[in-house]
């Protein structure tokens, strides 16, 4: 597994190579059930779905089967293979603006409850108003020294001297970090993008004739936000090729783009950062932090990967990731979430002052 990140400066350097794949885990294969079966498969949409994990883009197993057999039955069929793909969190949203819930394709306790019939099946969560602070002044950015990772293969990396920020903080045993306020807006405004974005994989063409990027019109949201600068037909078409620092790389091509996302995730949930080009980035060093919270951004050597920390419990570290090269979970330029150890991270970025 291999994830591309944001470069830091104002120069672009990209490649232009293809890219395989096309990122959806909900594309129709031999074996996969039919709309028929799906409907009038076991479990429909009967009830049973108390005590179900959330889910979201990148999910998988039973309980992801479940949710499929039981958009079918509520009128929003996809293909009942197990895996949350693009289509199934297509059918989700579709769902969840019906009943009136909050449209993010995360399914939580509300859309469980409304798939059931139980409780929370009318009821409406609010969602974060996007605020822009004001830049803190902090002194000019100074990105840690990237080291390249050459097992593509591989998206962990090692952290420095006695472990680095990745060897501070909560042990094993004690309980997990919750967020709060602003730091759960910002996780879930991080979270809402998953499975929207696939910037390496091409989509239709518009009536210009060229191909546009997966999920563009989201990607070009966040951008507006976070580095409002860019050019906007870069983010939109897939000519331009993107800016992976390979040889024969692009400078007209579309920067890896994992901490304009966080950027982009932490101001709009109200954090204290700047947009990604000015000296309080989210990962200027005056913020680095030994004690990583939920809403707080985590970096890797490895590409100069920048990701969200959704939730922290002990070790384990959940992420939320934009650019993503994670193929189990999405791939190919995606928002996707993954658990991590802690000792894989190099630095934590504080972005709350609480």
């Amino acid at each position: 597994m291999r994830e591309q990140s944001s470069t830091s400066g104002a120069s672009y350097t990209t490649g232009t190579g293809t890219d395989g794949g096309t990122g959806d885990a909900d594309a129709p294969s031999p074996g996969k059930r039919t709309l028929v079966e799906q409907i009038a498969g076991p479990g429909g949409a009967s009830g049973g779905n108390a005590g179900r994990g959330t889910l979201h883009a990148g999910s998988s197993g039973p309980d992801v089967e479940a949710l499929q057999q039981q958009l079918a039955a509520a009128g929003h069929p996809c293909d009942v293979d197990g895996k949350f793909g693009p289509r199934t969190r297509a059918a989700v949203i579709a769902f969840q603006r019906e009943r009136g819930l909050s449209a993010d394709g995360v399914v939580g306790p509300m859309t469980w409850g409304a798939l059931g019939g139980g409780p929370g099946a009318s009821a409406t969560p609010t969602t974060p108003t996007p605020t822009t602070p004001t830049p803190t002044g902090d002194a000019p950015t100074t990105t840690p020294t990237a080291t390249t990772n050459t097992n593509t293969n591989t998206n962990t990396t090692t952290a420095g001297p006695g472990g680095g920020a990745g060897g501070a903080g909560a042990g094993p045993g004690e309980q997990p970090v919750t967020g709060g306020g602003v730091r759960d807006a910002i996780v879930a405004a991080a979270r809402s993008k998953i499975g929207s974005i696939y910037s390496d994989v091409p989509g239709a063409a518009d009536e210009t004739g060229d191909k546009t990027r997966t999920g563009w019109e989201t990607l070009t949201e966040i951008f507006a936000v976070a580095h409002p600068t860019f050019p906007k037909q870069i983010i939109k078409y897939m000519k331009y090729g993107k800016n992976n620092g390979k040889p024969g790389s692009n400078p007209n091509g579309l920067v890896s783009w994992c901490g304009i996302f966080a950027t982009w995730a932490v101001i709009t949930g109200g954090g204290n950062c700047g947009t990604w080009m000015s000296g309080s980035r989210c990962s200027s060093m005056s913020k680095v932090t030994h004690n990583p919270k939920p809403g707080d951004v985590g970096y890797f050597n490895a590409n100069q990967h920048h990701c969200i920390i959704a939730s922290v419990n002990g070790d384990q570290i959940e992420t939320i990731d934009g650019n993503s090269y994670d193929t189990d979970s999405g791939g190919n330029g995606a928002v996707t979430s993954r658990m991590r150890s802690r000792s894989e991270f190099a630095l934590f970025f504080r972005q709350v002052d609480d």
